[in-house]
């Protein structure tokens, strides 16, 4: 046993020192490792009115009006986006019963409104709007004139899409 005891000994010792040694072999020399990382952000956009809903009554059309404020339109998006508004009845009055037309011009944060067909696109942003959104001002003009006695009406629609 005791010239047994040096053997173990030297066995040990040699498979201590090949276990500390084989896993330094297989070890790299990177200074540095990539951790991927990844996440998103749905887009999120809302477009809102001052009046809720409320509807713009003149009563006498007759007399006409300039820049009149109809609403101021919150605009607020996350990602790109584009605002569009369109018309019931092509930015003009309707006369319930006689169909008259009483044409009308809008104006959207001081810039007017050209309509095709009852549409027109007039926010195109390609960057979103920060975090508080911007408000913008919805006016309206029309021509004093002399209209068939009826009552009157149309319905702008604001729309905001994200890109």
């Amino acid at each position: 046993m005791a010239r047994l005891l040096p053997r173990l000994r030297r066995s040990a010792g040699i498979g201590l020192t090949l276990a500390f040694l084989a896993p330094a072999a297989h070890a790299t020399n990177n200074n540095n490792v990539s951790i991927p990382l990844a996440g998103s952000v749905i887009s999120s956009c809302y477009v809102a009115d001052n009046t809720n809903g409320a509807t713009t009554v003149f009563p006498d059309l007759t007399a006409g009006a300039v820049n009149i404020l109809i609403g101021t339109i919150i605009e607020d998006c996350n990602a790109g986006y584009l605002v569009a508004l369109t018309t019931t009845n092509n930015a003009n009055f309707k006369g319930s019963v006689s169909g008259t037309l009483v044409p009308y011009t809008l104006a959207y944060s001081g810039v007017p409104v050209f309509f095709v067909r009852g549409f027109a696109i007039v926010t195109l942003n390609f960057r979103g709007t920060g975090k508080s959104g911007v408000s913008k001002p919805l006016t309206i003009s029309f021509s004093p004139g002399y209209y068939v006695a009826d009552s009157y009406s149309d319905t702008v629609t604001v729309t905001i899409v994200s890109k």
